[in-house]
């Protein structure tokens, strides 16, 4: 805004971005031939006019990107580039995401919000500076700043201790985590290898969320087992990555919040987690997790018509699966257990939810940690997804 040459087109922008409201057709090309031309009534000239109208059309495109894809991944940023066009867009959508985010609902605005979002506009950025070999260059250089910072952070180590534990992470790995979050990673893992344990959990307040830590042997259904539980306490999995480090280990890391969105302040509710966690870490439960709607959840009245969208294209390691139903208590555990079900790994859970609508991304590989591409098999796994859904998208 500070270095806008024109800060009106922001204002007008910010002022018309829901007008989609106002089109019969609630089409986003009927959106923006309607803010375009009030634009123009109002004082903008055309190309400014037309800007306005571009971007109130798609006010959530940067948010939704953010939220539903693998930001580390240089395809998923190219893609969205390119369909943003160029900076003085980009620039123009992001203070209407935030805007947006920042009054729409009590919950919709938090810090993982403002890292992802943070992340795809910085992204894109270079990407408008320098195409593909500035997102490389800035990919590479982000995995050698993290192995730089996790090793000065490991003070206490010795240094072949340090290349030992380095040595296992991946290139993903180092783009995908922060050094923070690394260095309680080596010390858990550290732990578990000193004790001989075949599993490891760390808790950790962070930003008003828990952040869980998982360290174990891999298994059919790990992330699966992991969302049951963080259900059964009566919590929501906010986040997720699955990484898998060169000596087979599983890493997850999920972030948590309450069912209600609301700030996680208990030190009990991260000792309780912790206990859960690594029950089902060490060992797959015995029984099916305990789901139901809590006293005053009020989602059930609504219907959602469940959808499952897999995009081939969308990223050139995984398949990219979509889904789309009413919200409720272990849905991230049924439709991952129904992943599971096929022996199919889940790179990555992004999850968003949008009033009582739940929209949940997985990449996804198979066994031998391919993309995934037979006709078959993702027709199975549609019908498979579409059931969860359907069981509770229905009133």
């Amino acid at each position: 805004m500070k270095n806008a040459e024109h800060p009106f087109v922001y204002y007008l922008a910010v002022l018309l971005h829901e007008s989609i409201w106002a089109v019969k057709k609630r089409s986003q090309a009927d959106c923006e031939k309607l803010v375009t031309r009030v634009s123009q009534r109002l004082g903008l000239a055309e190309e400014e006019a037309s800007l306005v109208g571009w971007a109130a059309a798609r006010h959530s495109l940067l948010a939704r990107t953010a939220e539903r894809r693998d930001l580390t991944e240089a395809h998923a940023i190219s893609t969205f580039a390119k369909e943003v066009g160029d900076q003085r867009k980009l620039d123009l959508i992001l203070v209407l995401s935030v805007c947006h985010l920042r009054i729409v609902g009590v919950h919709s605005w938090d810090e993982v919000t403002r890292r992802q979002i943070s992340e795809l506009y910085e992204a894109t950025t270079a990407w408008f500076a320098g195409g593909e070999t500035a997102m490389s260059e800035r990919l590479a250089q982000r995995a050698a700043l993290a192995r730089a910072e996790t090793k000065s952070r490991l003070s206490d180590w010795r240094e072949d201790e340090k290349e030992k534990f380095l040595s296992h992470l991946t290139e993903h790995m180092l783009r995908c985590v922060d050094p923070e979050v690394l260095v309680r990673f080596a010390h858990l893992a550290h732990a578990a290898e000193q004790d001989k344990a075949a599993a490891a959990v760390t808790v950790t307040l962070r930003d008003g969320n828990l952040e869980a830590i998982v360290y174990a042997d891999d298994r059919s259904g790990l992330l699966a087992d992991i969302a049951g539980a963080v259900s059964n306490l009566g919590l929501s999995v906010r986040s997720v990555q699955a990484l898998t480090t060169q000596d087979g280990k599983v890493l997850d890391i999920f972030v948590i919040h309450a069912g209600d969105g609301a700030p996680l302040v208990d030190p009990d509710q991260s000792r309780r987690l912790h206990n859960v966690l690594l029950d089902v870490a060490r060992e797959a439960p015995k029984k099916p997790p305990s789901l139901k709607r809590p006293f005053g959840d009020r989602r059930g009245i609504f219907s959602v018509e469940p959808e499952v969208r897999i995009e081939l294209q969308a990223s050139e390691d995984a398949t990219v699966v979509e889904t789309e139903g009413l919200d409720r208590p272990g849905l991230l555990y049924a439709l991952a257990a129904a992943v599971a079900g096929l022996d199919l790994m889940i790179a990555s859970a992004h999850i968003a939810t949008y009033g009582e609508r739940a929209v949940d991304t997985f990449y996804l590989r198979d066994r031998q940690n391919h993309k995934i591409t037979d006709p078959k098999l993702l027709n199975r796994l549609e019908k498979r997804l579409l059931k969860v859904l359907s069981a509770g998208s229905q009133t």
